[in-house]
């Protein structure tokens, strides 16, 4: 099997996609130009063992977190801005929110860009059980 280098191509999404998890992320699809751009600076092996484990250790360089990764509820939904991945602030649980205004266990997920940032760009993700 021929590795075709490109989010597009089945074969490379499902090993982006298997490394993204393992970090707290996702593949957006409408961040294809990001993941192309990653994938454009790879010069290893066209294998998949060596392009997983070249993801390993960059992946983590640009999903980042202040503290421990996201334990998402539903699927992740990392967020982005400018084409690249925002970090990942932290999270908070409300276990029995007032019931007309939330779902039980309703989780807060907290994002900031990276690089110079204002307080409108600061984005929550919301997830229900």
């Amino acid at each position: 099997m021929k590795m075709i280098l490109n989010i597009s191509d089945f074969e490379t999404w499902k090993i982006v996609a298997k490394v993204c998890v393992k970090y707290g992320a996702d593949v957006d699809r409408t961040q294809d130009d990001f993941f192309n751009d990653l994938l454009s600076k790879y010069d290893g092996e066209l294998t998949a063992e060596a392009l997983t484990e070249w993801l390993d250790t960059e992946i983590p360089k640009h999903f980042r977190v202040f503290d421990e990764r996201p334990i998402w509820i539903q699927d992740p939904q990392w967020l982005y801005h400018d084409g690249r991945p925002m970090i990942f602030v932290g999270q908070i649980l409300l276990d029995n929110p007032p019931a007309s205004l939330l779902h039980d266990g309703t989780k807060f997920y907290l994002f900031i860009p990276q690089g110079r940032w204002s307080d409108a760009d600061i984005r929550v993700v919301s997830q229900q059980f």
